[in-house]
């Protein structure tokens, strides 16, 4: 190209247009050019007032120029470079000077601001004032060459982050390179070990491992791995080898001194044995939960108390081991932790194989680092204990709130009607507060210490009001023979016995939220005429007893029904229980000893024997065959109380 004359004729490059052959040499020259895949541009430099090039008028060009610039022909041909490209653009006014100042073809390869690439091109001057220029695009190569280098600098600084010693060592075993990185210490030097077998440098088990591993890589074509102990430094160390196929047949071991990682992997299997240990011995029920509510993890407690085995609970639902009357009544709270990422608590009883226990417990998401529920922990307190003795504690206090009622009824009756004894039942009544008084300060106290569970505080508590309960008796009891009992003045009225069942079923509902007690009755009851207020605690002291003197406990059925007599119509309470009572003597005596509520029900009878009495009636207590206990009343058929 350098030997080529073009002279720039107004339409392209031409010659002397008489002559065919000139014509077609620059027809041959127009195919020429046409046909290279380099893009070919021709210049006319134009100089400005100090001689010096300033700009460039496009000349020609060839079809590869408009491919690789984006420019058509007719579009750029007259027109300077600066019209075309941009003044800014300085990529061929310096080929230029380049090609002016060396006077000589140039090659250089430069990058381009206006079409964003890379050019490498070839410059030269084939006729005064001309330039042309011979380009191609070489953005790609460039981009691989970087692209290239950029890999060579990852792959060295991966390598160089890698914290593992790397040894090349051939088929038959030899070292043959090696590279260790800072702070490694190596078994050996180097000088001791390269060139070597593995047999001769390390130890025989550990030389025969290396090879049995080299050997199933080469046949499987798999990274094995496997961990071995050497000392080192003075001390033994644990390390991780890795064994890897490379060139030639050769092998790579990627060794890493695990023995830091192995010392923190005892330690955690330590804490987890302690962590264990600690929450296996705790009474509460300890759950871990998975994102699907699946149990992970549960402690001796939850397993002894539900009758599982661990084996049965791990991996399955709540679900899947208990029936929906049970769940439904807790994974409400569950699900809500998981959907809410907030920690819920719910209270529940669970019907199990010991019985019926009651459960408060707190559910506690668990987030990732992402922020999602991993886990769920689960911790659930037994409140069964304390539910009983909160339900004793009612009965006792609704107990001695009757029994005050109807102590208070009987002592203001008998002096309305015993006016000589009236100095005597005034003393008495005095006589009765301070234990009434002891009773009142006690029970705030047996509150308290039942909030708190002390259990040593509960029992003196109730012993201190058992002493004040018999203290009451005995001086109830010399009242009422003093007084011969008197005549009851109470307003009666003709009652529906059903109103009665009715409220007794309400007053036990109350205070044995707990329990299961369930009181059924016969219809057509006739009425009675009596006090209403009178009636329902004789009936409420009726199923206490009862229930007591059976020993069925509130989980029981009591039956109220009548039947018709000569003397009137017999209304009773019956209870079977677990076996016939010993000794029935003492049902109705005021005086009859044993626990707190045990006291409570013998002063409900005897009261009631005694007013039911004073109506004309008689009260008496019956065992069944079976075990269980009846206790009935009859009234005359004509009543005036």
């Amino acid at each position: 190209m350098e030997n080529i004359h073009i002279e720039y004729l107004p339409g392209g490059i031409n010659g002397n247009s008489a002559g065919t052959g000139i014509e077609e040499s620059h027809e041959q020259y127009r195919l020429l050019l046409d046909c290279m895949s380099e893009g070919f541009v021709l210049h006319e430099i134009i100089y400005d007032e100090h001689d010096q090039p300033c700009d460039l008028r496009i000349l020609d060009v060839n079809s590869a120029f408009e491919r690789l610039t984006g420019f058509k022909k007719e579009e750029v041909l007259g027109r300077t470079y600066n019209e075309v490209v941009s003044k800014k653009d300085r990529y061929s006014i310096d080929l230029c000077r380049a090609v002016l100042d060396s006077n000589g073809p140039i090659h250089m390869a430069s990058y381009s601001n206006f079409f964003g690439r890379h050019f490498e091109a070839t410059a030269y001057s084939p006729a005064p004032r001309q330039l042309a220029v011979l380009f191609k695009d070489i953005t790609p190569k460039i981009k691989m060459e970087m692209d290239l280098k950029t890999s060579e600098a990852k792959s060295k600084a991966i390598l160089e982050s890698v914290p593992d010693l790397i040894f090349q060592i051939s088929s038959d075993g030899k070292f043959l390179d090696y590279r260790a990185p800072a702070g490694f210490e190596v078994y050996a030097p180097p000088e001791a070990f390269l060139g070597k077998g593995i047999d001769e440098i390390l130890p025989r088990d550990l030389a025969d491992l290396a090879f049995r591993h080299m050997k199933i890589t080469k046949e499987t074509s798999a990274v094995q791995s496997f961990e071995y102990s050497l000392e080192t430094g003075g001390q033994t160390r644990e390390y991780e080898a890795r064994v890897a196929t490379g060139e030639d047949g050769n092998f790579i071991f990627f060794v890493r001194d695990i023995s830091e990682r192995k010392r923190m992997q005892q330690a955690l299997l330590e804490s987890e044995m302690r962590l264990r240990a600690a929450v296996d011995s705790i009474p509460n029920f300890f759950m871990i939960y998975d994102e699907e509510l699946r149990f992970r993890y549960v402690n001796r407690t939850f397993v002894e108390r539900i009758g599982l085995s661990e084996e049965q609970v791990t991996g399955r639902t709540n679900e899947e081991l208990f029936p929906p009357e049970v769940t439904e009544k807790y994974m409400g709270h569950l699900k809500k932790a998981l959907q809410t990422k907030r920690m819920q608590r719910s209270e529940y009883s669970h019907d199990t194989p010991p019985g019926r226990l009651i459960f408060h417990t707190i559910y506690v998401p668990i987030l990732n680092d992402k922020g999602r529920v991993s886990q769920i922990l689960g911790i659930s307190h037994d409140l069964t204990k304390i539910r009983e003795a909160e339900s004793l504690l009612e009965r006792t206090l609704e107990e001695n709130e009757k029994q005050n009622r109807l102590l208070k009824t009987v002592i203001q009756e008998m002096k309305g009607n015993y006016d000589e004894i009236e100095r005597l039942l005034f003393a008495i009544s005095h006589d009765l507060m301070t234990p009434l008084i002891t009773i009142q300060g006690f029970l705030e106290l047996l509150k308290k210490d039942v909030e708190k569970c002390n259990r040593i505080r509960i029992e003196i508590d109730l012993g201190l009001i058992g002493d004040a309960v018999s203290r009451m008796q005995t001086l109830l009891g010399r009242a009422l023979e003093l007084s011969s009992l008197g005549t009851l003045s109470s307003s009666t009225e003709r009652l529906p016995f059903q109103e009665i069942i009715d409220a007794a079923r309400e007053h036990f509902k109350r205070i044995n939220s707990a329990s299961h007690l369930k009181i059924t009755e016969d219809e057509n009851f006739p009425a009675v005429c009596f006090n209403r207020t009178r009636m329902q605690d004789i009936l409420v002291s009726m199923i206490e007893g009862c229930i007591r003197y059976s020993g069925a406990g509130y989980s029981s059925r009591v039956n109220i029904g009548w039947k018709e007599q000569d003397e009137g119509p017999i209304i009773y309470a019956r209870c079977l229980g677990k076996g016939e009572m010993k000794d029935l003597s003492q049902a109705f005596d005021l005086l009859s000893g044993g626990e707190v509520a045990d006291n409570c029900t013998s002063i409900g009878l005897a009261l009631s024997k005694r007013i039911i009495e004073l109506h004309g009636g008689r009260m008496w207590l019956e065992s069944e065959p079976e075990g269980g206990c009846s206790i009935l009343f009859a009234l005359p058929r004509e009543v005036k109380a």
